[in-house]
């Protein structure tokens, strides 16, 4: 037998151990996968008169995990974001979300041209390098792209750009 419990805040709304809700009625409520790709529940707030938007595995987990820590952030074990099963879940830090996403290749770290923060993109990089082999100085390169010439060097020198 299914067992759900009233989620916090919102005592008119049911969730059970796999992350399926209810209303008090019996009514199945079906969450929508948002841009981010997290399962989301809209509830309507009548004091307020509209809607406000959760992610599921958070509702999940406020309901049925305790919180001993204070951790901020819920964790999915798997890194599927649409398994909102309760055994999947836990209550991270921010910086243990981000290792665990690093670690599972969920959100890899990314060097060179492939960072979002890179000024230049794969064959900009080329065009230092092969420039670079034809004579040209570091600093002349460097003034051409209005970079420091320690960006140079090291796209030069294959030290930062160009790894995957």
């Amino acid at each position: 037998m299914e067992i759900f419990k009233p989620i916090p805040y919102h005592p008119d709304i049911l969730v059970n151990e796999l992350g399926e809700f209810k209303g008090v009625r019996g009514r199945i409520l079906k969450p929508y996968t948002h841009k981010n790709g997290y399962l989301t529940l809209g509830i309507w707030l009548r004091g307020k008169n509209k809607t406000k938007h959760f992610k599921v595995h958070r509702l999940v987990a406020l309901t049925w995990i305790e919180n001993q820590d204070n951790k901020p952030d819920v964790n999915h074990k798997n890194g599927i974001k649409s398994d909102n099963r309760v055994i999947n879940l836990e209550w991270v830090t921010r910086s243990e979300n981000n290792k665990h996403a690093s670690a599972t290749g969920l959100n890899p770290i990314k060097y060179g041209s492939l960072a979002n923060s890179s000024k230049f993109d794969p064959i900009q990089i080329e065009v230092i390098r092969d420039t670079r082999i034809h004579g040209f100085s570091v600093k002349s390169i460097s003034e051409y792209f209005k970079v420091h010439v320690c960006t140079i060097h090291r796209i030069v020198n294959n030290t930062t750009y160009g790894r995957t």
